[in-house]
């Protein structure tokens, strides 16, 4: 017996296995109800919460172990997925009673050998059971697990990157994240640093993705002309060096040439967010009196000629 396995790379969620359906020598009927099993998985479980084992994994595993695909049957399934660290273990056994199909769904918990449930689903034709065993696949997972059959899968994004609540429950440290929630009306909050919080209330019916764009609550200073290195204070406090690009919170703000070679110069700007301020400040550089001296080494003055730049 084959595996057929999809993975999800998250080491803190539980391992599913999926077995490869046996009972009949109709391989591309085991393959495809096999898949469908797995697809109906994949819809009905949460991927940050039940991860499927690919079997490119699984195979891998079991060669580190000396074991080849021929101890992979429903005997050892059990004992299968605690080697391979499987937490649950789904198989399935393919009949045909008369013109009827059936196929018989289980669900073990490899650490105990629990049988955590069992579902039947049969047709009269091949066609019809490839449906039923993906909705069957479903119904063994939403009784073994105690899934609520009114669930979606809701897939958020942002832009930018944010933190999800869902009832005042946070339920997405970053987007983008997807997540099951029951079918009905919640209220959802889009939070970001640097950004406006966004409120709604929001019908889930089925599985969806939902995007939102948050705005920011930045603004951008530009100081861009004149010399380097000039000394520039925000709001009466040292700040930053020409040239400068700097985000701030949208705001009030005093800009002032707080340089000691230069004249103090001042601006006031009222700054939108998402707007980029450009201050095309005067630099007027500073005189003074400068008096210099010239003496030989035994400290008498000396004629001599003074170079500036």
């Amino acid at each position: 017996m084959w595996m057929l396995w999809s993975f999800l790379s998250l080491g803190w969620a539980e391992h599913l296995a999926v077995l490869e359906f046996t009972g009949s020598e109709n391989e591309d009927l085991v393959s495809i109800l096999s898949d469908q099993a797995r697809a109906g998985a994949l819809d009905q479980l949460d991927p940050l919460t039940y991860s499927i084992i690919t079997r490119e994994n699984m195979m891998q595993i079991l060669n580190d172990m000396g074991k080849d695909e021929t101890c992979i049957d429903g005997a050892c399934e059990v004992d299968l997925a605690r080697n391979i660290g499987a937490d649950l273990v789904v198989s399935g056994n393919i009949s045909k009673l008369g013109s009827t199909y059936l196929v018989m769904m289980k669900l073990h918990q490899s650490d105990s050998g629990t049988l955590l449930s069992m579902h039947k689903v049969q047709a009269d034709d091949p066609v019809s059971l490839v449906e039923a065993t993906f909705k069957g696949s479903k119904m063994l997972l939403q009784k073994g697990l105690d899934i609520s059959a009114g669930t979606a899968k809701v897939t958020f994004t942002t832009t930018p990157k944010s933190r999800v609540y869902v009832d005042d429950d946070l339920i997405c440290e970053q987007t983008p994240c997807v997540r099951s929630l029951e079918q009905g009306e919640h209220e959802i909050r889009w939070e970001a640093n640097n950004s406006t919080t966004l409120r709604e209330t929001l019908a889930v019916t089925n599985n969806q993705e939902i995007h939102r764009d948050l705005s920011s609550t930045m603004g951008q200073i530009n100081v861009l002309n004149g010399p380097r290195g000039v000394y520039i204070s925000l709001d009466g406090q040292p700040w930053k060096q020409t040239p400068i690009q700097a985000q701030v919170p949208a705001g009030v703000y005093e800009l002032n040439v707080s340089d000691r070679c230069y004249e103090s110069v001042s601006t006031r700007v009222d700054l939108v967010a998402g707007e980029h301020f450009n201050w095309p400040a005067q630099f007027e550089a500073k005189e003074t009196i400068l008096t210099l001296e010239a003496r030989n080494w035994k400290g008498q003055d000396v004629l001599a000629q003074v170079y500036a730049d």
